[in-house]
């Protein structure tokens, strides 16, 4: 959970290459109705990122909202995931419950 509201950015780097066939995040809301938007990107050099998957959802909690996505992506160096737990500009906090990658 971030410590703050607003955007936010998850990145991990990888210190060999990846090949990645699989990504799974889990978003787990708990107190605020409110709309989120994620993006997630991919680099093979930590410089340079492609998008994977821009997704908007509804929140109405209690609720979670599970993503699975299959891929093909070689030579991975960076993994980049940005919250916006709130596009219409409200103090919800981001939080991520799971992120998996294989």
């Amino acid at each position: 959970m971030a410590a703050q509201s607003g955007e936010q950015t998850l990145r991990l780097l990888f210190d060999e290459p990846q090949k990645l066939k699989h990504i799974r995040l889990v978003f787990n809301e708990n107190n605020d109705k409110r709309t989120q938007e994620f993006l997630l990107r991919w680099s093979k050099d930590g410089v340079v990122f492609s998008d994977i998957v821009r997704q908007q959802f509804n929140f109405n909690p209690p609720c979670t909202e599970v993503e699975e996505y299959d891929v093909n992506l070689d030579g991975v160096k960076a993994l980049e995931l940005k919250i916006i737990p709130d596009i219409s500009g409200g103090a919800a906090i981001a939080s991520l419950a799971e992120l998996r990658v294989a």
